[in-house]
Order: structure tokens, then sequence, then C-alpha cells
């Protein structure tokens, strides 16, 4: 089925073309919603979101950028809504909680001791994470998208719209960029 004919159905109502659209996209949007909200359980909530809020507004979307993209938009839309709104409600808790210093402890997650590398390979990767968050959309979609979804240029390029050098340089200064702030982060934390 091509994408038109996708969008077509979706827009009928067709539930023939929903199921497409999940057997299709869940993987990829679980991907997206997962490497921003961390944790599997959430992200498969916010991956339930996303279907959710493609089925209520397929009718807005205009068909001037690829479908891809624009689940790809309201999957990070909805990851970033998520944590938005789970740092909230720890700030409340927390507010809640602070004359009692054993009830804070109970917000902090139960994590089992882990091996001196594998918690270092979490830290990293926590930095790494947060640093991607704070590049603009357009940066974190395409090293998202090339890192995780593994696409390769051309297929990135057929996917966000640009031609292949367009999306190489884009990709280069989104690394650039990643870069800056890593450098920036390790200097203000690591260095003596």
């Amino acid at each position: 089925m091509t994408e038109k004919a996708l969008i077509k159905g979706l827009k009928q109502g067709e539930k023939f073309a929903f199921d497409l659209l999940v057997s299709t996209y869940s993987s990829f949007i679980y991907k997206i919603c997962y490497s921003i909200v961390l944790k599997k359980e959430d992200a498969e909530d916010v991956t339930q979101e996303v279907f959710t809020k493609l089925y209520l507004n397929i009718h807005a979307f205009n068909e001037q950028a690829k479908l891809s993209t624009w689940i790809y938009r309201i999957a990070l839309n909805q990851s970033n809504e998520f944590l938005r709104k789970s740092s909230r409600k720890k700030r409340l808790h927390l507010k809640k909680t602070t004359s009692d210093l054993t009830s804070i402890a109970s917000i902090i997650p139960d994590q089992e001791i882990l091996p001196d590398n594998a918690l270092i390979e979490k830290e990293e990767f926590t930095i790494i994470h947060n640093a991607i968050q704070q590049l603009p959309e357009n940066y974190k979609m395409v090293l998202l998208l090339n890192s995780i979804e593994g696409l390769s240029y051309k297929d990135l390029a057929e996917k966000i719209g640009h031609s292949i050098p367009a999306t190489e340089s884009l990709i280069y200064r989104a690394k650039q960029k990643l870069k800056v702030i890593l450098t920036d982060y390790y200097e203000k934390n690591y260095k003596k």
C-alpha cells in the first residue's frame, strides 16, 4: 500500500489502514519514545499516546510533509510532554515530603547495585541523552533517525524531504553542536 493510500484509508477511518499504520510504525515510534523517556514501560505508554494522537488528528495532516516526519514530530512532542508532566509530579511530591527525610528516600527508585563499568555506561548514556535533548528540533530529529533507526543518509534525506548533501550537512552540524554541548559539560564537571 502506498503512503497516499494509507493516509486516505486513515482519513476514511478504515481499520485495516490503522492496523497497517501500527504494524509499520510501532517500532519506529517506540524507539523514539524510549530514547527520550528512558524507561521501557513509560516508552510503551507514550507510544500508545502517540497512536491515539495520530488516530484523532489524521484529518489535520496536510500531506505536504512525509507521514513518517509527522509521526516523528508527534512522538517527540508526546515524549517531551511526558517528561514535563513527570518532572512536575516529582517536584510536587518532593515539596510534600521535604520535611520527612524517610519519605524523600522513598521517591528515589530502587536500583540494584551495578558493577562499576555498567554504572559508568549508564552515566555516560544519561549525559549524552541530556545533551541531545538540548539540541534544536531539526538536529535532534536527524541524529535520532540516523542513530536509532539506522537510516542511511539517502533514506534519511527521503524521509525528511531534503537532498542527500543537505542531510549530510545537517547531520554534521548536529554532531558539531552535540560535541560543543558535551565538551562544555565535561569541562564544567570533570576539569580539575
